[in-house]
């Protein structure tokens, strides 16, 4: 029964390390000034960042897209996961806005490490 046990945990912790989301986007050796370079505001369309970070239409988890009520801009996101031996620690998401023409507007990456505590938990301390 413990041995068991201790398989069962095994395998759950180990779990998420098979999830990584955008594979650009979950590689910890590229940075986010690399990522950035890749995609120029007023210039890139969202057709081209497609064809960088996939197109996750299909994959309802990774890709979150939502339009303005005048139908105007879009914003869509991508999600990486950073993982090692005891499961994901942390998310980095592209975030892309676009026009109606599908041309990028504006973009930006944020990283939502799960280890480090944010500016509101560290002033309640």
């Amino acid at each position: 029964m413990r041995k068991t046990l201790l398989t069962f945990i095994l395998i759950l912790s180990g779990c998420s390390n098979w999830i990584d989301g955008n594979n650009i986007l979950a590689d910890k050796n590229i940075t986010e000034q690399q990522i950035n370079a890749k995609i120029e505001n007023h210039k890139t369309s969202i057709s081209e960042v497609n064809a960088l970070f996939g197109d996750k239409k299909q994959e309802g988890r990774n890709i979150v897209k939502k339009s303005f009520p005048d139908g105007r801009y879009n914003v869509t996101s991508y999600q990486g996961h950073f993982n090692d031996l005891g499961g994901t620690y942390a998310h980095r998401v592209l975030f892309v806005a676009y026009d109606k023409d599908g041309v990028i507007i504006n973009h930006d990456i944020a990283i939502n490490n799960f280890r480090e505590k944010n500016k509101f938990e560290k002033k309640t301390r």
